[in-house]
This record gives C-alpha cells, structure tokens and sequence, in this order.
C-alpha cells in the first residue's frame, strides 16, 4: 500500500484480504501509525528552535527608571514556568507570570539577561532558553 507524504513514498507489503472492509480498517491503522511515527521525528526538531525572546524596556533605560523584561513565546507558544536570569545567577522563578520588574534601575543592574521557560506549542512540550539580551543602564535620565 503507497503512502505519500511530502515527497516521501512509504510502502507497505499486505497479504491478500478477502473481507474489503477489513482491508479498510488496516489502512487505516497503519495510516495513523505513519502520522504519529511521523510527529516523533519532528518533536526532537522542535527543541532546535528558538522559541522563547526575552525583550527589556525602556531602552535606553536610565538610573531611576523600572527597567522591565518579559520572556514571551514565539508566534502562539504558551510559556509557563519561567526563571529569569543575569549574567549566570537566577534572579526569579513563577509558574505564571513571565514579567519581572527591576526598579528603580542602577548601573549594577547591567548585564546579560535571558529566561528559561516551559514552551507549549500545540501538542508539544518542552523547556526552552531564550537568547542574551544585553541590558546597559546609563547615567540619570536627561532632564528635557
């Protein structure tokens, strides 16, 4: 029985059935078989992917301001479970809340920041590392 997929052509050698209906019913079987054979090749792809991004606001941010930063999933990726981080050490862990608030901002607090987090895209699974962000805090916000 020929399966196509994308270019893919798989096939299966069957024994003559004599009941159609039954013949049907191993189609389908093995059809469902192939998908999710199909799905677990494509899971371990999904963890090459970059699908957490850590953005911080303001920028520039100044001595005094909150500096903010937000772990957010890639396109409809739901993120639970997030830690922030800054240069190495753990700042803070939530199960829900992928904001954290740094205020009123000081010059220690540049650095490399980035977030860890449970990424749930559709079916899939799995914890994820956003990229460094750099955070560089200047001098007292200039008076306008």
């Amino acid at each position: 029985v020929p399966v196509g997929l994308g270019g893919w052509l798989i096939e299966w050698v069957l024994p003559p059935i004599p009941e159609v209906t039954g013949f049907l019913v191993i189609k389908f079987f093995l059809l469902l078989n192939l998908i999710f054979s199909l799905c677990s090749l494509v899971v371990p792809c999904l963890g090459k992917i970059v699908w957490l991004n850590l953005r911080a606001w303001p920028d520039p941010v100044f001595e005094g301001d909150t500096l903010t930063l937000q772990c957010q999933g890639r396109r409809i990726a739901a993120v639970s479970r997030v830690t922030f981080y800054k240069d190495g050490k753990s700042l803070q862990f939530s199960k829900d809340s992928q904001t954290l608030s740094v205020g009123p901002a000081t010059v220690k607090n540049s650095g490399r920041y980035w977030c860890s987090g449970q990424v749930t895209y559709g079916p899939f699974t799995d914890m994820q590392i956003s990229r460094i962000t750099m955070v560089q805090v200047q001098g007292e916000s200039p008076v306008w």
